[in-house]
């Protein structure tokens, strides 16, 4: 048989040399053009529903949630695995669907579904698809922090969170941005036990007070003539002198507000998940995830040149750190060895064959056999 397969390559020759010669040309071509990544993407076309539901202990979630939405995600075509998990006031379900199923088509058949799996659990929950991340998660952790450390971790967070999060999570191929330090900037009411019981105000009154302050309305149309106009109550709240006003029980000589019981005022959040410091000092953390599929060499550059340009938007004593973590920079160091592995492999072969044949004609053609079984594995890749 190798005789035979011999025998024809030496006589079509011509044939064998083209051949060869468009399979490297080829290989090469496809091989610029392939995506750089630490290991192949393997996993199946996934969608995560996760569902939020605070107070509910993990039987209650298993029960009034987590089985209804199974149910329904297993009549979906395509599906070929379910999983779930059920903790205190939370449910994730993981679909995996079938190789080759299109993501984007899984996840719209999976929030058809969620429609009708509504109406089979509590009214106070609504389940939610997870952002669309690649297996291999987290490619870059950008820091930002303060250069004099004057500005401490919840103003960094203030500034991260208006002006850094959602340019970088339109970046095409983010799935998603994690900010991990500092304490979320949120308008606070403080209540006093003291003027609470003095007024006759309960909790639950204050938080209703509170409710209805920052809401909209619409008193509908006035008829004048052929022209209607729209009639609304814009009662959003703009600042926290907004919400002191609001009053909690009407009177007929004076209102109880807000202010009348407590304290309105902006501060950190209460519940902060996660902490962050930069070389000792106050800092905010940026976790890149990425979509699957997306090229991360090419991805990180889109993500630095936004940082770059977010860099001038902030104050000057807060400093962006691209390079805390990239996953890039491992990529380009393994890509760098293989290409140094592949030259000193060919160099290697040349002075052995040479050293012990004593025949260029040999050792040249020894040689082709190097970069062709590259570009034949790039168009195996492909």
């Amino acid at each position: 048989m190798l005789d035979r397969l011999i025998s024809a390559s030496l006589r079509a020759r011509t044939f064998v040399l083209f051949a060869a010669l468009g399979l490297a040309v080829f290989g090469s071509l496809r091989a610029a053009s392939l995506p750089k990544d630490v290991l192949p993407d393997l996993a199946r076309p996934r969608v995560t529903v996760l569902t939020e539901a605070h107070g509910y202990g993990p039987l209650d979630v298993e029960q009034l949630i987590t089985r209804p939405i199974e149910q329904r995600l297993m009549a979906t075509a395509g599906v070929v695995d379910v999983r779930s998990k059920s903790e205190a006031g939370l449910s994730s379900v993981v679909v995996d669907f079938a190789w080759g199923e299109d993501i984007f088509r899984a996840r719209q058949l999976i929030q058809e579904k969620l429609q009708l799996a509504q109406n089979d659990i509590p009214e106070d929950v609504q389940p939610a698809l997870a952002p669309m991340s690649s297996l291999l998660g987290q490619i870059q952790i950008v820091g930002v922090r303060s250069i004099s450390g004057d500005t401490d971790a919840t103003a960094i967070r203030m500034h991260v969170d208006r002006h850094m999060r959602l340019p970088l999570q339109g970046v095409r191929g983010v799935a998603q941005i994690i900010v991990v330090g500092g304490a979320p900037r949120q308008m606070q009411v403080e209540a006093n036990a003291s003027l609470l019981r003095a007024h006759g105000v309960g909790l639950e009154g204050l938080a209703k007070a509170i409710r209805d302050a920052n809401h909209s309305a619409s008193g509908g149309f006035v008829a004048q003539g052929a022209q209607g106009p729209l009639v609304t109550a814009t009662g959003r709240v703009r600042g926290p002198e907004d919400l002191r006003r609001a009053a909690i029980h009407p009177g007929r000589v004076r209102s109880v507000t807000i202010d009348d019981v407590g304290t309105v005022q902006f501060g950190p959040a209460a519940l902060r998940v996660g902490e962050a410091g930069i070389d000792g000092g106050p800092g905010v953390l940026i976790v890149v995830a990425k979509q699957p599929g997306v090229d991360t060499l090419a991805l990180t550059e889109a993500v630095d040149a936004e940082l770059a340009r977010l860099q001038a938007s902030l104050p000057d004593d807060l400093e962006v750190l691209p390079g805390l973590f990239r996953q890039a920079d491992f990529i380009e160091r393994a890509v760098d060895n293989v290409s140094e592995a592949v030259w000193l492999g060919g160099l290697l072969v040349v002075l052995v064959l040479l050293l012990f044949l004593m025949n260029l004609r040999t050792t040249l053609i020894t040689l082709t056999a190097l970069p062709l079984s590259v570009a034949v594995t790039a168009l195996v890749f492909d």
